[in-house]
């Protein structure tokens, strides 16, 4: 499960930001 953890932060990290929704990056983060 910790693995799985990592590796989504890691794409929703530079997703979100190519996506522009930087916005949505902290409230998904947290």
């Amino acid at each position: 499960e910790g693995a799985t953890a990592v590796s989504n932060q890691l794409i929703s990290g530079p997703v979100y930001k190519e996506e522009g929704g930087h916005d949505s990056t902290p409230d998904d983060c947290h």
